[in-house]
């Protein structure tokens, strides 16, 4: 909103003029999502003499949310008097995807890329538990170096690998696990989900999209730093053991909870509150105690 009331504003006419001496030629990435706002910005810049270079599709605006509008980027195109460059050739998909896509929208099929190859999709239904997914998976994808599951969110990928959705124990003996592993995701999985379990046990009021980070801690990256120091030392008590049955786990991890409280990484702005932790019941999950936790934990890949 400032930048259109300077445009409007007779004070800032030779701000703009320098601005367009020195970017004559401005080249806009996805211009099918361009707010009313941002066109009119374009709008006024056009009249100092700015030129536009426009890249997108109309036909993939997905910022409705805040009022992109296709039909009101396709006026701007024609009262700027644009000169449309169709690009014909998609070197991200193959030609099954191009004539599916060009089909839909009703328009001329384009060239797909030729190096990747042409594969029908499988539909795999499963009649009990989600996870006996995961074996058919692993056949039908056998030959090829590099394979991506694709799910909706965690909870998804946690049904269909291990068949249902962890509770918070679970989720506190996988952080603990995950913490030693070699996969550098799992590792930030396992602090975000530390950081939300202690966040959620103690109540403390953290700061929003900030990996439940207190509010009195200024840094994240001192948050960060503190949440994997505690993972560390749980898994030096025996927290990353898979091999531990579930009560034998809880055992140990209680002790290791209640001494994070006194641990050199403390940090001074929470140690109250942490102190709570000495206190802190852990117990197996219901019908687990007897079971290790590699059978329930299948999926996580632990340093040799």
């Amino acid at each position: 909103m400032l930048a259109l009331m300077a445009l409007r504003d007779e004070a800032f006419v030779e701000y703009f003029a320098r601005i367009v001496r020195r970017f004559p030629v401005v080249v806009v990435d996805e211009c099918q999502d361009l707010s009313a706002e941002q066109l009119a910005i374009i709008r006024g810049l056009d009249r100092f003499g700015m030129r536009f270079h426009f890249v997108g599709d109309l036909n993939q605006s997905i910022y409705g949310f805040r009022k992109a509008d296709p039909a009101r980027v396709q006026k701007l195109l024609n009262d700027l008097n644009f000169r449309e460059l169709s690009l014909t050739a998609n070197w991200r998909s193959s030609q099954t995807i191009v004539n599916l896509c060009s089909d839909l929208l009703n328009i001329r099929r384009g060239n797909g890329n030729p190096e990747i190859e042409p594969l029908k999709p499988k539909l795999i239904q499963y009649q009990k538990c989600p996870s006996e997914l995961m074996q058919r998976i692993t056949e039908l994808t056998k030959g090829y170096e590099n394979v991506v599951v694709v799910a909706r969110g965690h909870r998804t990928l946690q049904r269909l690998t291990r068949g249902r959705v962890l509770n918070p124990v679970e989720e506190l003996a996988m952080s603990c696990v995950s913490v030693e592993s070699n996969n550098l995701e799992a590792v930030r999985n396992a602090i975000n989900t530390f950081a939300r379990w202690l966040a959620s046990k103690l109540a403390l009021e953290v700061v929003p999209m900030s990996l439940h980070r207190p509010i009195e801690i200024d840094s994240t990256l001192v948050w960060r730093q503190f949440i994997f120091n505690c993972l560390k030392f749980l898994s030096t008590c025996g927290a990353s053991d898979v091999e531990l049955t579930w009560k034998q786990w809880a055992a140990l991890t209680k002790q290791g909870i209640r001494q994070l409280s006194c641990q050199p990484f403390m940090l001074a702005e929470i140690a109250q509150k942490l102190a709570d932790l000495n206190e802190v019941n852990l117990i197996a999950p219901k019908g687990l105690g007897a079971e290790k936790l590699s059978t329930r934990l299948t999926c996580v890949e632990q340093q040799p």
